[in-house]
């Protein structure tokens, strides 16, 4: 993480599997550029936040992180490239799942799904939570 100009939330690990966002404020909103790793497969993508759509998700994972079981949907409603659900299944198991989509003209994307712990998920929501703050 890298604040106030901007800075990175990473979803997963670095150099292995993971969803990254390098976030900065952008006219009112929040632009992202967006890498994803998937196994062989990696990409990047360029997308903008509303302000309160990154605050919405880190509260749900907060609310996964206490609960251990549901979902925390990341819900972008301007530019929807980033489809992703973060889900708990109460046994102490979590995983990140979705796809990155450059643009709508094309077919083109990369779908990801892999494991996350537990302990993970609050330095996710204090990321999200300083992205906002940009």
């Amino acid at each position: 993480m890298q604040w106030p100009n901007g800075g990175s939330i990473v979803i997963g690990k670095h150099g292995c599997h993971h969803v990254s966002f390098h976030v900065f404020p952008s006219e009112g909103k929040l632009s992202a550029k967006v890498s994803v790793s998937n196994g062989h497969w990696s990409g990047t993508c360029d997308t903008l936040f509303d302000r309160g759509e990154l605050r919405q998700f880190a509260q749900d994972i907060e609310k996964l992180h206490a609960d251990t079981t549901g979902q925390a949907v990341l819900a972008q409603h301007l530019t929807p490239n980033i489809d992703m659900t973060l889900t708990g299944d109460g046994k102490g198991h979590f995983s990140a799942a979705g796809s990155v989509r450059d643009d709508f003209a094309h077919s083109n994307y990369i779908a990801f799904d892999f494991g996350l712990s537990q302990s993970e998920l609050l330095s996710i929501v204090e990321a999200l939570r300083a992205a906002e703050r940009l």
